[in-house]
């Protein structure tokens, strides 16, 4: 958690400039002529909805478990003179507060990551779509479009590496490290307690984040990334061809 506020914190100069390559230089959705390629780009950015609707939907079991738990979620030092369910609430509203923000800023890097793959996926479908027409004017002016926008989306991913790669693979370290004492956690337990279930949510919701909001998404991208070498074959191959 902490690791994702410092990146936000630190690298807020580059995310703004992300923002604004997004807003100013990215190709509209909009803007794109054909109804059905329309809604395939939209069924991209459906992915990271119904990954936020799936973890927001753990996020309040997880609330209701630790609501019913009598423990710590941490365990800490307890004066005598503060209420055990004192410090219980201290700890979950510190958690909820974590976990609001997290769930933020994960929304905004699979937001990154979704938005990079449909650019690409636009990009591959205009290359395809070069000898549309026979008119050299309007070809040659499609080919400077999309060496500059191509030449844009090098710079642009580079950009999001340098931004987000450091404190990423902290951050799955971290995990990585979580998901083993939960597993272990697992293996000895005697019951079936709320405890357990907060425990398992958490699991849950983990790979849930790993898989849906940074895996697939960055694995749509290395997709038309491969596309994009095939379409750019073909282009040339047409070219040579005519």
């Amino acid at each position: 958690m902490i690791t994702k506020i410092v990146l936000m914190v630190n690298k807020r100069k580059e995310m703004q400039e992300i923002f604004k390559h997004i807003n100013n230089v990215f190709w509209k959705i909009e803007d794109v002529a054909d109804e059905n390629d329309r809604r395939a780009y939209k069924k991209i950015l459906l992915r990271g909805r119904y990954t936020l609707h799936v973890w927001s939907a753990l996020f309040v079991v997880w609330l209701c478990c630790i609501c019913r738990t009598k423990s710590l979620p941490l365990k800490c030092y307890r004066p005598t003179w503060i209420p055990l369910y004192s410090i219980i609430a201290l700890q979950d509203l510190t958690f909820i507060l974590l976990s609001w923000t997290i769930i933020g800023i994960d929304g905004i890097i699979t937001s990154f990551f979704l938005m990079t793959a449909i650019q690409l996926k636009m990009l591959n479908r205009e290359i395809e779509a070069m000898f549309d027409t026979n008119d050299e004017d309007v070809i040659a002016r499609k080919v400077i479009t999309l060496i500059e926008h191509h030449d844009f989306m090098l710079r642009f991913t580079r950009l999001i590496n340098d931004t987000i790669s450091s404190s990423m693979v902290i951050f799955v370290g971290n995990i990585v490290t979580n998901i083993c004492v939960y597993l272990y956690h697992f293996t000895v337990m005697n019951s079936i307690s709320f405890a357990i279930i907060r425990d398992l949510d958490v699991v849950a919701m983990t790979l849930i984040e790993f898989f849906g909001a940074f895996f697939i998404p960055a694995q749509l991208c290395i997709n038309q990334v491969v596309k994009l070498t095939g379409s750019y074959y073909m282009f040339l191959r047409n070219f040579i061809e005519s």
